[in-house]
């Protein structure tokens, strides 16, 4: 059975300067943008590897194994098509995350990982993960506002 790693290594040595690495998480997901050579950029916490320091968080360049800090990482070019996006060129797409290095701030719902590498890409910030997640709470107040009329027959 392949190891993380073992596929980590099959996902490298397929990408190209300017692909989208997407690295699965057990809640959320991490995404970086591989600038070839075995690193990526992308808004993390200062110290490379903590989730839990988000108020400190940074565009840092680093190894991508680092970066994947024992998760298994794909290729994902796919959010263009998704959304009708054209992207920028690979050459363009690293030169803009070269651009971002040293910047500071995050904020889950409107600036995080996801959305600095789709600004990359497509000068459009947009994150998935957000977006179903807003669905899911969406979901679950309206339920709770239709509970509660049913409770007091409104």
């Amino acid at each position: 059975m392949a190891t993380i790693e073992d596929h980590n290594e099959a996902v490298l040595s397929s990408l190209e300067p300017g692909d989208q690495v997407e690295f699965k998480g057990p809640h959320f997901n991490h995404w970086a943008v591989y600038i070839g050579d075995g690193f990526v950029i992308h808004l993390t916490s200062a110290d490379g590897q903590s989730s839990s320091k988000t108020d400190k968080a940074i565009i840092r360049q680093d190894k991508i194994g680092d970066a994947a800090n024992n998760r298994k990482m794909t290729k994902n070019n796919g959010k263009g098509e998704k959304y009708g996006l054209r992207p920028f060129s690979k050459s363009e797409i690293v030169e803009r995350a070269k651009s971002q290095l040293g910047r500071k701030g995050y904020n889950l719902i409107a600036r995080n990982c996801e959305h600095f590498v789709s600004w990359c890409c497509y000068d459009f910030e947009i994150s998935d993960q957000v977006k179903e997640w807003t669905e899911i709470v969406a979901e679950m107040i309206a339920n709770w506002i239709e509970e509660r009329r049913n409770l007091e027959g409104l």
